[in-house]
């Protein structure tokens, strides 16, 4: 029997497995439901709903007008604003600390044009990367930096400074441009050589400094790829990935920690074939989401030990990830919806768990340091905690951002993907592990990544961002009256 046909039987098997033990949990499992406000008020969240809160009022601009309008309403009526695109941050980014202020969601200012000239994109910053992919894949390219999903939004990538599995580098490093609306209303322009410091702010600013309105980015080829898999153990990780950071001929690459068996790291490269460029994908209206089998991993069966064997042996086996769709184009791996793995899949029952993102950046030179003592960490038990996920991806020293999280060191991205109980318990948990995971972090010279929970103190966030203070007091001086915020900056900058 030749490998494709053990290769054939292996998957099948797999998935019979897994809706055996769906079927099990449905039945052994009690329904939990849901609790509904009916109050009238209007309540928003973030994709953690872990972060309900009241407001005055939601926003959907679609011109410049619109915004300026906004903000001259705001600053008349002494509220805040605060900014949403796809509302994937879960620290407080998107959303106001008090009940009287405004949320401006640019969902509908999403225009996408291509420069056929200059090979750039000028896209306005409600627009998702489903969006921007779609848009230039008629032209065969892609865009420069790719987060591992196409659903997230252009502004709300800019504003984290989001980094990816497609280069490198993050976010700034394929901005040529951007038009921005300041605290006065006034629209401006700002790059490398026009308002470089609020270039600076405004990438990885989280909203602070400005409405981002449009932006001008860098694009590539949309290059056909072949895929490889290589398990190597921890100790080699770090020699082993060295070799492939100037390697051009990859395009896409990361790896995933084997969490029943940590020593183990399973790597994915997807490799260009030489002879092709300016491919064409055949894209469907909408970016893809995973099959329903591949939904009940991350739903029923993901906290199961016995199914987490059964994952990694199969990954081994197959030589792929169970819950990734091959393609053989940059464009057509690229373009999958984060909405699977953001709201459960819910065919047979009703859970009330969400799902938490927390991530760190580990100098290189760190790594078997951080490592030996991570995998101590991540094998503990918990019961209101599970960790469905440990990426790896690698991130080059940021000399251009001001609150850079790469500013001293090109480091190792360890992204942690969590589920919990959307109650007091289960955020508890996730903060004592995000506790012991910042401690470590710190012994090794890291950082962790501020859209995510507000699982950390003031004097961390001043030992992970050394220039926080000067952040802070940048934003008063381009924004006195504080015309944007949020809740994460009331809660860690309102004193300066």
């Amino acid at each position: 029997m030749g490998t494709q046909t053990f290769a054939f039987v292996y998957y099948h098997l797999f998935w019979l497995i897994l809706i055996l033990i769906c079927t099990a949990t449905i039945w052994l499992k009690p329904k939990e439901r849901f609790k509904f406000d009916n109050s009238g008020e209007i309540y928003v969240d973030d994709i953690s709903r872990l972060n309900s809160t009241r407001i005055k009022a939601i926003f959907y601009p679609r011109t410049i007008n619109d915004l300026q309008y906004i903000v001259s309403k705001a600053k008349h009526n002494g509220r805040h604003i605060s900014l949403r695109g796809q509302a994937h941050t879960m620290g407080g980014q998107t959303l106001p600390l008090n009940h009287d202020d405004y949320i401006i969601d640019l969902k509908y200012m999403n225009y996408v044009e291509y420069n056929v000239e200059t090979e750039t994109v000028l896209v306005e910053t409600g627009a998702t990367w489903a969006h921007v992919i779609k848009k230039l894949n008629y032209y065969g390219r892609s865009p420069v930096v790719l987060q591992s999903y196409c659903t997230f939004s252009i502004g709300g990538t800019i504003s984290v400074n989001g980094h990816g599995i497609t280069c490198d580098t993050a976010m700034y490093d394929s901005i040529l441009n951007m038009e921005f609306i300041d605290a006065n209303g006034k629209l401006k322009q700002c790059n490398l050589s026009t308002n470089k410091e609020l270039f600076s702010l405004l990438i990885g600013g989280y909203g602070l400094f400005g409405i981002i309105t449009k932006v001008t980015l860098k694009t590539v080829s949309n290059i056909k790829t072949t895929m490889e898999f290589i398990r190597l153990d921890a100790k080699q990780f770090p020699t082993y990935y060295e070799q492939f950071l100037n390697d051009k001929t990859i395009e896409i690459k990361f790896a995933r920690v084997d969490i029943v068996h940590p020593n183990n790291i399973l790597m994915f490269i997807f490799r260009r074939k030489l002879t092709t460029s300016g491919t064409i994908a055949n894209l469907e209206d909408e970016a893809r989401v995973m099959n329903p089998g591949q939904q009940l991993i991350y739903t029923w069966i993901s906290q199961s030990l016995l199914f987490r064997r059964i994952r990694f042996a199969f990954e081994n086996i197959l030589q792929r990830p169970v819950d990734l769709v091959l393609s053989d184009d940059r464009n057509t791996i690229m373009y999958e919806s984060a909405k699977p793995m953001a709201l459960l899949y819910q065919p047979c029952n009703i859970l009330d768990d969400t799902f938490l993102l927390q991530e760190y950046f580990i100098p290189t030179v760190k790594f078997d340091y951080w490592y030996e003592n991570l995998q101590k960490i991540i094998r503990k038990n918990y019961d209101q905690l599970f960790l469905l996920n440990l990426t790896i991806r690698f991130v080059k020293k940021d000399n251009l951002t001001f609150l850079a999280y790469t500013k001293e060191n090109d480091c190792f991205a360890f992204v942690f993907y969590f589920r919990i109980k959307r109650n007091e318990f289960g955020d508890n948990q996730a903060h004592l592990i995000n506790q012991k995971l910042i401690n470590l972090a710190f012994e090794c010279n890291g950082t962790f990544y501020l859209p995510y929970r507000q699982h950390y103190t003031d004097k961390q966030l001043k030992h992970a961002y050394p220039m926080i203070d000067s952040f802070f007091i940048k934003k008063i001086y381009y924004d006195p009256m504080q015309i944007f915020s949020n809740s994460w900056y009331q809660t860690y900058g309102q004193h300066y």
